[in-house]
């Protein structure tokens, strides 16, 4: 997870799904990374069904970032790959929910 200024508000926080020269695709609703489906078990129920897109190469200097609830997510799939100085902080740890 990054914080990162996403393009017309101040910050965002989304989760990094590809980084440069990865090739992202979608497959019957699944993420794909490099050919395999990317294991993703904090997406909420039914997000998958949200992630068709045309498959893409992430440029270099670069990250692709994609929200958990991707049926409502404005991310990289609405502008594209995050540039690396845009990315202001990097999550390392949560608070709640504990579980």
């Amino acid at each position: 997870m990054v914080l990162f200024r996403q393009p017309g508000e101040v910050t965002a926080l989304q989760r990094v799904v590809g980084l440069p020269g990865d090739l992202l695709s979608c497959a019957g609703g699944r993420l794909h990374r490099n050919g395999a489906p990317a294991q993703e078990p904090y997406l909420r129920a039914r997000a998958e069904l949200a992630t068709e897109r045309e498959p893409v190469t992430v440029p270099e200097d670069t990250v692709y970032v994609m929200g958990d609830d991707r049926a409502i997510s404005r991310d990289s799939r609405a502008y594209g790959p995050v540039p690396d100085g845009d990315v202001t902080g990097r999550v390392v740890t949560r608070l709640r929910p504990l579980g």
